[in-house]
């Protein structure tokens, strides 16, 4: 088997050539990479695509695949599909691929492990999926006419659903998302999140994918603390603090400035007007060496609120009520932390995420592209998902939460962000990237998350042994060094120019 540098590492030239050759690239990189799946095993698929023809399965047929319209199977598809049935999973998706006009392969999908939150807004599974009969048997019967609700349906009989990082079939044309949601998602937010859960039309935002907006419960009656650390810098910090207020409930608002040490005096004459300005500020102080986690612990230790938001000193606020909605995820019983979308002051993304595992440490996604863009090979930035870990830059979770799993690490200068998130999904909570929330970070764009100083061997020794793959980023996006570096292996999708896919092993490759 080849290796992670070997095989991977090759996508990250894939998406340096740029625009028009990209399709080329991808399908040169399959011609080379892409494996045979051989099984021996006996289970046999009835491939569906109609009522009646669920109808008919044979008695002995032990497991069954749907198939999108215009879409056909990977030659190995069924192959891989059985094996992973065969190995007890219910359901199996895997990742697709469009065929152009000459039948050439092109524009991939490479979807993640299942995230809950990014079902709820988008159907990535049914285009292509595989489902044991014995699931099949005992589940609510499939609805060819809202594939997203027949599985909402399904998912509280807690099946086990498996990601095939591999493209398992092929698209004449891009599934249409649906403009409105499945009648049934409504009540299975109900079903799960308790009787204040709903559905809401999204907010209009040019270039975003969301359609609707999930609710969670009602967050009104939430108080809120607001750990804010810092060392002087109040040409940040003023406007930060000022924008916090602007757009969020005062009344049920606690901010609690962390003072590292400053030492302007422009800097202290403010932290002492504030305090008179806005009646639910406190600034905490603190003489030691800067420690992100120390820090935000002093916070913890003197909030009274449900939910903790840990905020870095140059943000900045630029949508009303973000704080109650970041509060609406931290509240939910099965979420350990959430992060919102950050984007540098000239527009582009510096958080959406954060993938971990490869590499051994952490790194962003989508760093330096825009937010609202079409055709690329993963998920949009703009839409809720599960993810393995957030920055603490911009990190909510709820008192509930660090009474269960523990405050930050202070064994971690600069990363305990990260070890915590690693903390709450070591326990069974989730993390979430929540791309309807949005603020303005003017973090360098120069400095990646692979710079975590000191913490960088502990926090490698840590990832290998917590979590060495990523569930929530698909293995064929990435290498040890293309994680949010400057190569977006996700945005492997552009219009193809290209001359055919050669047809057979035999056949050169096509011409650069």
């Amino acid at each position: 088997m080849l290796g992670w540098r070997s095989v991977y590492g090759t996508l990250i030239g894939l998406v340096a050539t740029g625009g028009r050759r990209r399709d080329r690239w991808y399908r040169q990189w399959l011609n080379g990479h892409e494996s045979c799946v051989e099984s021996d095993t006996r289970t046999r698929l009835a491939v569906i695509a109609s009522a009646k023809e669920l109808e008919r399965v044979a008695g002995d047929c032990t497991g069954v695949v749907f198939l999108g319209p215009g879409s056909r199977l990977h030659d190995n598809a069924l192959a891989a599909m059985a094996e992973a049935l065969a190995d007890g999973a219910e359901i199996v998706y895997g990742d697709t691929d469009q065929l152009d006009a000459s039948g050439r392969r092109c524009r991939p999908s490479y979807k993640p492990d299942f995230s809950l939150d990014l079902f709820l807004y988008q159907d990535y599974l049914s285009d292509c999926i595989a489902v044991s009969r014995d699931f099949l048997d005992r589940a609510p019967p499939w609805n060819f006419d809202d594939p997203h609700g027949t599985l909402l349906g399904w998912l509280p009989c807690a099946p086990r659903i498996v990601h095939l990082p591999r493209v398992l079939c092929h698209a004449s044309a891009p599934r249409p998302q649906p403009e409105a949601p499945s009648a049934f998602l409504a009540a299975f937010l109900r079903e799960r999140y308790g009787s204040g859960a709903g559905v809401e039309p999204a907010p209009a935002r040019r270039g975003t994918p969301m359609r609707w907006r999930c609710r969670f419960g009602a967050s009104g009656n939430a108080s809120i603390s607001v750990v804010i650390p810092t060392r002087d810098r109040l040409d940040l910090l003023k406007p930060c603090v000022d924008s916090l207020y602007a757009t969020n409930d005062g009344t049920r608002l606690e901010v609690l400035i962390v003072d590292n040490d400053s030492s302007e005096r422009a800097t202290r004459a403010w932290l002492g007007k504030a305090q008179h300005r806005y009646a639910t500020l406190r600034v905490l102080g603190d003489n030691g060496d800067f420690n992100w986690s120390r820090l935000n612990n002093l916070g913890i230790a003197a909030g009274a609120g449900d939910v903790f938001v840990f905020l870095n000193n140059d943000t900045l606020a630029v949508e009303d009520g973000w704080l109650d909605r970041l509060a609406e995820y931290a509240l939910r019983a099965d979420t350990g932390a959430v992060g919102p979308l950050l984007l540098y002051a000239d527009g582009s993304v510096q958080h959406a995420g954060l993938v971990v595992g490869y590499g051994a440490h952490a790194d962003s996604i989508y760093r330096g592209t825009a937010p609202d863009f079409d055709g690329h090979g993963f998920v949009s930035p703009r839409l809720p998902r599960n993810v393995a870990a957030v920055t603490g830059a911009c990190l909510a979770t709820s008192r509930k939460t660090l009474e269960t799993i523990g405050t930050f690490d202070e064994g971690l200068n600069l990363a305990g962000d990260v070890e915590f998130c690693l903390r709450a999904g070591a326990a069974g909570l989730v993390n979430v990237y929540a791309g309807d929330v949005v603020l303005h970070h003017y973090e360098s764009a120069t400095i990646g998350r692979h710079s975590h100083g000191r913490d960088g061997h502990r926090l490698g020794r840590l990832v290998q042994a917590t979590l060495p793959r990523d569930p929530f980023y698909n293995p064929n996006l990435t290498s040890v060094a293309g994680v949010g570096r400057g190569a977006p292996a996700f945005a492997l999708l552009h219009e193809d120019t290209s001359d055919r896919l050669p047809r057979n092993p035999g056949e050169p490759l096509e011409r650069q």
